[in-house]
C-alpha cells in the first residue's frame, strides 16, 4: 500500500484505482454503519475518497490507511450531522455508576442471528451519539480519550453514552434469554463478524470510480490533461468532431474559439448493460476479507478499470493519429493460440508498437486492437482497407469479432483533417457511425461503429463497452482522431510525375 500511495502522490491514477479497489469495500461497510442506508453511503464513499486523494499527501504512513480513511469519514458525517442537528450533540456528562463490559460465551460470537441482532440494536435503538461512540469505541477501537477529541466532547460524555448504550443492548439481550457472562466482547465481537460478512456480500462499484478519476477535482490534483483536452488542442479551425456517448451522436463545430455544439443527431436506442462485479467469497475476518483484493487490480479482482491519460498513436502509412488511454494494451495479430495469446512474433510486434506508439501494420486482416483488459470484453478495434467494397457490410465486419450481432441505423460524422502538406484539400473527413449490440467474449456489448473514407483508404473503427465504464472513454478516442494528406511536393522536382 505504501507503493500505490507514493504513487498516488505523483498523480498516478492507476494507483488511485488500485487504491480504490483494495479498500471500497470496508470503507462503504464503515460508512453503512454510520448512515444506516446505500443513498447516504454512497454519497459519503464519495466525498471520502475524493478528499483523500485530493489530500493524499497529508497521510502520515502509518500503516493503517484504511483507518485515516475511515476518520475522513468520521469527520464528514459527524461535522454534516452536527450542522443540521446540534441539540443531539449537546448532552453533557453525567456521574455513571460503574458497568461492567458486556461478555458472553464464545460461541456466541459464532451465533450469525445474534450478531445481526446486536448490530440490529445498535441501529436502530441507540440515539445517533450514541451509535457513532460504540462504533468508534469497539469497532475502531479508539479509546475514550480518543473519541472524545475526535467528537469534541468530554470524557465523561463519552462514558455517559457507552453506559447507556451497554445498557440498552443488555436489556434487549436479556429479554431474549442470552447470558451476559463469558470471556467474549459481545459488540466488538457482533460488529466485526458483520462487517465481515457485509464486505464479503459487496460488490466494487466502478461507476463511482469512474465518477471520483473523472471529477474535477482529482482532475485537478492529479494535473494532468484528459483525452478530450489533448485532442481538442489539435483541432482545427473549422472542422467537425463527433461525440459518441450512449449510443447518440452529437456533432459538435469547432471554431477558433473552442467547442460548440451545432446540433444533435437522432438517436439510436441501445440496450444497457450491467456492470461486472465480482463479490468475494463469504469472510467472517473483516482484515481478510479486505484485503483479498490484492495484487493489479484488473488482474486479481477483474474489475474493469477506466481509461487513463491519453498517448497518441501514430499509423503514419495510412494517414491518421489516435489518442488511446495508456492502459489500453495493444495486439497486432492476424490470429490467436487456443489460450488467447498472442504468438511470440505477434506479441513481439504489439510490443513494439505500445513502446513507440507507431503502428505501420493495419490492414482488413491484421487490425490494431487495443483492450483495457483481458476478461471483460471491452476492446477497440481499428482497420484499414482499399476500397470501400470491404467494409461496406458492417454487420459481416462485425461478425469477423462478435455474435448475437444487431445493427442500428447510421448518422453522419465529420472528423478533421490537417491540411498543411495539402493546403488544397478539405479539412473534414466525412464518414458515418452506427450504433450495434453484440456479443464479446460472452458477455454482452454495446458498441459502436465509425466508417469513412480518406485518401482512397477506407477505415473502420469499431468501439464495444461490456463493462458499461466505456462511453465517455469511446467519445474521447474517436474525438481525438485525426486526419492528414501526404506530402507530395517532392514530386515537383521529377517532371515525370507532373504527367
Amino acid at each position: 500500500m505504501k507503493d500505490l500511495i507514493a504513487r498516488l502522490s505523483q498523480g498516478d491514477r492507476m494507483a488511485a484505482a488500485e487504491i480504490y479497489t483494495r479498500t471500497y469495500k470496508e470503507l462503504y461497510c464503515y460508512c453503512f454503519q454510520i448512515c444506516k442506508n446505500d443513498f447516504d453511503s454512497q454519497d459519503l464513499v464519495h466525498d471520502t475518497y475524493l478528499t483523500a486523494f485530493e489530500k493524499i499527501n497529508q497521510y502520515r504512513y502509518d500503516n493503517n490507511f484504511k483507518g485515516w480513511l475511515h476518520m475522513i469519514a468520521l469527520h464528514k458525517y459527524y461535522n454534516k450531522r452536527r450542522r443540521e442537528k446540534p441539540h443531539l450533540w449537546s448532552d453533557a456528562p453525567v456521574n455513571i455508576p460503574y458497568e461492567e463490559e458486556l461478555i458472553c460465551p464464545e460461541e456466541y460470537a459464532e451465533n450469525r442471528e445474534l450478531c445481526r441482532y446486536i448490530v440490529k440494536i445498535i441501529s436502530d435503538l441507540l440515539t445517533e451519539p450514541q451509535r457513532l461512540t460504540v462504533i468508534m469505541f469497539y469497532y475502531d477501537e479508539k479509546s475514550v480519550s480518543e473519541i472524545a477529541k475526535i467528537l469534541e466532547c468530554a470524557e465523561g460524555t463519552v462514558k455517559s453514552r457507552l453506559y447507556y448504550s451497554r445498557k440498552i443492548i443488555r436489556e434487549e439481550l436479556e429479554k431474549n434469554d442470552y447470558i451476559i457472562s463469558g470471556n467474549m466482547l459481545i459488540v466488538a465481537s457482533a460488529l466485526n463478524r458483520n462487517a465481515g460478512e457485509f464486505i464479503a456480500e459487496t460488490v466494487i462499484d466502478t461507476e463511482l470510480l469512474t465518477s471520483l478519476l473523472k471529477s474535477k477535482t482529482i482532475a485537478k490534483r492529479f494535473a494532468k490533461s484528459s483525452v478530450k483536452s489533448f485532442a481538442k488542442g489539435k483541432l482545427l479551425a473549422g472542422a467537425a468532431v463527433i461525440a459518441v456517448a450512449g449510443g447518440t451522436a452529437v456533432i459538435s463545430s469547432v471554431k477558433n474559439d473552442g467547442l460548440s455544439t451545432a446540433e444533435k443527431s437522432s438517436s439510436i436506442s441501445v440496450p444497457e448493460t450491467s456492470v461486472k462485479k465480482d463479490a468475494l467469497p463469504l469472510q467472517t475476518d473483516i482484515e481478510s476479507a479486505a484485503d483479498s483484493v490484492t495484487g493489479p487490480a484488473a488482474e486479481s479482482a477483474e474489475i474493469s478499470l477506466p481509461g487513463v491519460e491519453p498517448v497518441e498513436y501514430d499509423f503514419p502509412a495510412y494517414l491518421f493519429t489516435a489518442a488511446i488511454p495508456e492502459n489500453y494494451r495493444v495486439e497486432l495479430a492476424a490470429a490467436y493460440l487456443p489460450d488467447g495469446e498472442l504468438t511470440s512474433s505477434d506479441k513481439e510486434r504489439s510490443e513494439k508498437a505500445e513502446k513507440d506508439r507507431i503502428i505501420m501494420s493495419l490492414n482488413n486482416h491484421v487490425p490494431a486492437r487495443f483492450r483495457p483488459d483481458k476478461f471483460s470484453g471491452d476492446i477497440v478495434i481499428i482497420g484499414r482497407t482499399a476500397g470501400r467494397e470491404r467494409y461496406s457490410d458492417l454487420e459481416e465486419i462485425l461478425s469477423g469479432f462478435f455474435s448475437d450481432i444487431s445493427v442500428g441505423e447510421s448518422s453522419a460524422i465529420t472528423f478533421p483533417a490537417d491540411t498543411a502538406n495539402d493546403p488544397d484539400a478539405s479539412s473534414a473527413v466525412s464518414g458515418e457511425r452506427t450504433a450495434f449490440t453484440a456479443k464479446s467474449r460472452g458477455h454482452d456489448a454495446v458498441g459502436t461503429a465509425v466508417r469513412c473514407d480518406h485518401c482512397g483508404n477506407s477505415y473502420i473503427f469499431i468501439f464495444a463497452d461490456c463493462s458499461g465504464i466505456r462511453q465517455d472513454e469511446y467519445n474521447d478516442i474517436i474525438s481525438s482522431v485525426k486526419f492528414r494528406y501526404r506530402d507530395n511536393s517532392w514530386k515537383e522536382n521529377y517532371p515525370h510525375f507532373q504527367e
